[in-house]
């Protein structure tokens, strides 16, 4: 049987040791489960869209169920940032002009305020979750620790209404 938790805290696990052990960045990871539980990681870092588009090709050829060894859950990690400006806010632009924001138009990358988290999908053939947890950075803006935010946990079916978008459906859209 797949153990959603055991997954989670395995990806947890790995995401702690690039950002807090090794203060590195976090690239793009996916942890592959085969029936024997062995784990393949395979980090796809991306430039772009059409590198973006290769690796989830490459992710979906080790995911088709007639490949060797039969992968039976993966999970996916990697840093998100979330805006904490709404629209109409007024922030400081280029020379310290005041700026009124337009909506839609403010990129988490560029609000100083912005929310760091770690996001983890992970999927088998039947169910699918997602999970974040906050980046704690200390005064000093090093990173100490991840933490958990179970209220922002998501499971449900493979099939369920909530989790689009082709990460978390990766089982989904792989050729059998």
């Amino acid at each position: 049987m797949i153990d959603f938790d055991e997954i989670r805290r395995y990806a947890e696990k790995v995401a702690t040791e690039w950002l807090v052990d090794q203060r590195r960045e976090l690239p793009p990871t996916w942890l592959l489960f085969d029936a024997t539980d062995k784990v393949q990681t395979f980090i796809t870092p991306w430039g772009g869209d059409f590198e973006k588009q290769i690796a989830f090709a490459t992710i979906r050829a080790h995911l088709n169920p007639l490949a060797e060894p039969k992968i039976v859950a993966y999970a996916y990690i990697g840093e998100m940032w979330m805006a904490t400006r709404e629209a109409g806010a007024v922030i400081r632009g280029e020379g310290g002009a005041p700026e009124r924001v337009a909506p839609g138009t403010l990129r988490p990358s560029e609000d100083p305020k912005r929310r760091e988290y770690v996001i983890c999908y992970v999927s088998s053939r039947t169910e699918r979750a997602q999970f974040l947890w906050d980046i704690v950075r200390d005064w000093k803006t090093t990173i100490r620790m991840l933490r958990a935010d179970p209220e922002k946990d998501i499971r449900e079916p493979i099939d369920g209404p909530t989790l689009g978008g082709a990460i978390p459906n990766m089982f989904r859209d792989a050729a059998p």
